[in-house]
């Protein structure tokens, strides 16, 4: 049982520790392997630019769905299957790079490891954000307001501060919670968030 009232940092020590243990846990591959189904259902419909991100240990797989072969779950012969091959032609994705103390999104086939582990585009075109359609947003939790809490680097919270798309958390379920989250001026809050039990709409749009 949650204390109430927890600090940022107190949120962000539970929620590693929730993420330790589902590392560790029997069923994490049949829940990754139902997160990516449910990343593709999202998908299904969606045309344009989207914004994802290289998943680090413990965040959803969201760029695996771009290529069937690393996929942790069998779509020969499914609807999904189909759809995954659709989506790869009508979609186009771009993909975040840290510069300085923002970031920008970049199409790019070619990637390099940033110093702090993240797979980033080595080289590739710098998309503006008025073309992104939608943007796929890490976390280490979110709530049922869109509330985000972030690594404390503020990052994404500069970079969507302005930008009009469609915002989308991305996460575990056992990421999202209903309590609520301390709020600070520039924090900004999610449109939906995507589990692999589905998307939960915080506001339509």
């Amino acid at each position: 049982m949650l204390s109430k009232g927890l600090s940022k940092s107190e949120w962000r020590v539970y929620f590693k520790k929730q993420t330790d243990l589902f590392l560790s846990s029997k069923n994490k591959d049949e829940v990754v392997s139902k997160w990516i189904s449910s990343l593709v259902t999202f998908f299904k419909d969606k045309k344009g630019i989207w914004g994802i991100f290289s998943p680090l240990q413990g965040e959803p797989p969201v760029d695996q769905f771009l290529d069937s072969q690393n996929i942790n779950l069998d779509f020969q012969n499914t609807k999904l299957d189909q759809s995954l091959k659709t989506q790869k032609k009508i979609l186009n994705v771009v993909y975040p790079k840290i510069d300085d103390q923002e970031i920008h999104f970049f199409k790019a086939e070619k990637f390099e490891l940033h110093p702090w582990g993240i797979k980033e585009p080595k080289e590739g075109e710098l998309v503006d954000s008025e073309k992104i359609q939608g943007i796929l947003v890490p976390g280490l939790g979110f709530n049922h307001k869109g509330q985000r809490l972030g690594k404390g680097k503020g990052f994404y919270d500069r970079y969507l501060k302005n930008y009009k798309g469609i915002k989308v958390g991305a996460c575990f379920e056992f990421q999202y919670t209903n309590e609520d989250f301390p709020v600070d001026a520039w924090d900004i809050c999610m449109d939906s968030v995507l589990t692999e039990n589905g998307l939960k709409i915080i506001r339509e749009g």
